[in-house]
């Protein structure tokens, strides 16, 4: 590097003090010409490596403003849910207090499920202190959910109606035919309830809607309970029983109405 040095400076002052066509001059030229090349290229490599540093500092800076916008719009987003699902529960409220006039219902979100292979059971988190009781009835706007088993300060635990323990008077909506429907171990998997003792004349078909009878104080009346699936023979061949699918998705559930209270009377 010392000799390239020395060229070149030999070089620019040969170029300053002669004509350039001299002996000495061209030899210079001919020494330094390769180291010309040389320095042009890693001149232009440097250039184009900060060109591209440039860009990439450019890029960076413009990838984070991206996530910046795609961080708000995130939030927009579950602003939006949040106001619909909102609004849903309140639509929900009005049509149920539109539809069952009598009853005094507040509203209740699910924290747990305790589902096991004896059981259905969930959650709430409303209790004693929000006038909650053991036997409260729970529904949402498709129709009954199950019944309050135990209930503490700040929640209650509901027995749905898949239950194998859980049991309520029903009415035939068709033929006003009276009957109990039952949870049923083996059929509880299938998310199914079960209506026994039915008299073998019984019209009953597959696709009749079911709801509460209000012969008892423990549920309202017209609570809409299923639709019947399947009508067959006990057994023994002298009653026939139904299987019936509640109206309530009950693995979709996050947000249920506790009834408080109802005009019994004027139910009546």
């Amino acid at each position: 590097m010392v000799i390239v040095a020395v060229v070149l400076i030999a070089s620019a002052a040969l170029s300053i003090f002669s004509d350039g066509t001299s002996v000495a001059h061209k030899v210079a030229n001919a020494i330094v010409s390769p180291f010309e090349k040389v320095f042009t290229s890693i001149k232009n490599g440097v250039a184009s490596l900060w060109e591209a540093q440039t860009q990439y500092d450019e890029l960076l800076a413009e990838n984070e403003e991206l996530r910046d916008e795609i961080r708000e719009l995130e939030k927009l987003i579950g602003d939006a849910e949040l106001y619909r699902a909102e609004n849903e529960e309140l639509r929900a409220l009005l049509d149920i207090r539109r539809s069952y006039v009598d009853l005094s219902i507040d509203t209740a979100t699910i924290i747990a499920w305790n589902d096991t292979s004896w059981a259905s059971t969930f959650t709430i988190n409303k209790g004693i202190r929000d006038g909650v009781q053991e036997q409260t009835c729970v529904i949402t706007k498709d129709g009954l959910v199950g019944v309050v088993e135990r209930v503490e300060n700040s929640y209650a635990e509901v027995r749905t109606l898949i239950d194998t323990k859980f049991s309520t008077g029903v009415r035939l909506k068709r033929t006003n035919l009276f009957a109990v429907a039952n949870g049923e171990f083996t059929l509880m998997k299938d998310g199914l309830l079960r209506v026994e003792m039915l008299p073998l004349d019984s019209d009953v078909k597959v696709g009749d809607q079911l709801v509460t009878s209000g012969v008892s104080d423990l549920f309202p009346p017209d609570i809409v309970i299923g639709t019947v699936t399947a009508v067959d023979t006990e057994d023994g061949g002298m009653t026939m029983y139904a299987e019936v699918a509640p109206a309530v998705v009950l693995d979709e559930l996050t947000q249920v109405f506790v009834v408080l209270g109802y005009e019994a009377d004027a139910a009546e």
